[in-house]
């Protein structure tokens, strides 16, 4: 599945909506990690970088599955700081 990417703007605030490439994976982490419900639902559980990489792999593989993320506009928040 291809996404074309699309703007979301959210109380005034603008975002750009996209497929999620593996050069995301590692801040896709470290957000999961500051969540405390997803930390005490898998605190030991087994796995770590490469665990995450198979799974982002698989998942992008098949086409009934999109991963998304969204990405705040840089140039929207340099504007709001001016």
């Amino acid at each position: 599945m291809l996404l074309n990417d699309g703007k979301l703007s959210v109380q005034g605030r603008n975002y750009l909506v996209r497929e999620a490439r593996i050069e995301d994976l590692e801040q896709v982490i470290a957000l999961m990690e500051q969540d405390e419900i997803r930390r005490a639902e898998h605190s030991g559980a087994a796995g770590g970088p490469e665990h995450y990489l198979e799974a982002f792999g698989e998942i992008d593989a098949d086409p009934a599955h999109a991963l998304i993320v969204l990405e705040a506009r840089a140039e929207k928040l340099l504007a709001r700081c001016s």
